[in-house]
């Protein structure tokens, strides 16, 4: 008996999507989904046979996506939506930043004593 998700992203027939592994954490999961994805890209299973290993393991560990940096500070300058703010960085870059796995705030109708709708303009 096992975890099928560890089997798979061993064999190389799956990626492991890091911004949903958060949520195994607490359990302990996420490092053995993680070790099981590396070895799969390092001994070239399934999916990784054709990619360019060096590139992408290279770009993983050193922490960058796309050739930026993913950790820096910053102030934020603007809140865009729910999941979507603007960040100053120390070097005077604004960098806009999506969250992942969060919710805006619901609107809430305002309702009169007699029981109607407001409706304000």
């Amino acid at each position: 008996m096992g975890n099928i998700a560890e089997f798979i992203l061993g064999a190389g027939l799956a990626h492991l999507v890091e911004w949903h592994s958060g949520m195994l954490a607490p359990y302990g999961g996420a490092e053995k989904l993680r070790a099981a994805d590396r070895a799969a890209k390092e001994k070239r299973l399934g999916l990784h046979a054709n990619a360019s290993i060096p590139n992408a393991l290279s770009k993983s560990l050193s922490g960058t996506a796309n050739g930026t940096v993913r950790a820096f500070e910053g102030t934020v300058v603007r809140v865009w939506s729910g999941d979507q703010i603007s960040i100053l960085t120390k070097d005077s870059k604004e960098r806009r930043v999506q969250l992942s796995s969060t919710r805006g705030p619901k609107y809430v109708c305002p309702i009169s004593s007699s029981g109607r709708v407001l409706i304000t303009w």
